[in-house]
């Protein structure tokens, strides 16, 4: 059972075309720390703006993979970022960088279950 990705709905959306979705989430991993810290450094650097730009970004990404907690705090940081509220912003981004961690776990084993033939 994984937490962060709905592995039935996201095989389901795929309708079966396990190969996509493996290259999906191969290139995917692949910029999931550059998206990160984008989004680290706008906090960092109190960057309203590029939170709410980069928040937007990954969160669009994780929609793809069925990840609606990931999404969910993506959204919190990018709504933060447009108004101008960023309290908040440091405690989201470690929650998220801890998520996106276990998220990268789940995605690995998903992808070694569909290239090894199961679902």
């Amino acid at each position: 059972m994984t937490i962060y990705i709905n592995t039935e709905r996201l095989i389901k959306e795929f309708a079966g075309d396990e190969e996509i979705l493996a290259e999906m989430s191969d290139a995917f991993l692949v910029e999931i720390p550059q998206k990160l810290a984008k989004i680290g450094a706008a906090v960092a650097a109190k960057d309203a703006k590029n939170i709410e730009f980069s928040s937007h970004t990954l969160k669009g990404a994780v929609a793809n993979f069925q990840a609606p907690l990931i999404k969910e705090i993506c959204d919190t940081l990018e709504k933060q970022g447009r108004g101008n509220e960023l309290a908040d912003c440091d405690a989201h981004f470690i929650s998220l960088t801890s998520m996106m961690d276990n998220f990268t776990v789940e995605l690995i084993a998903l992808i070694a279950k569909l290239k090894n033939g199961a679902s």
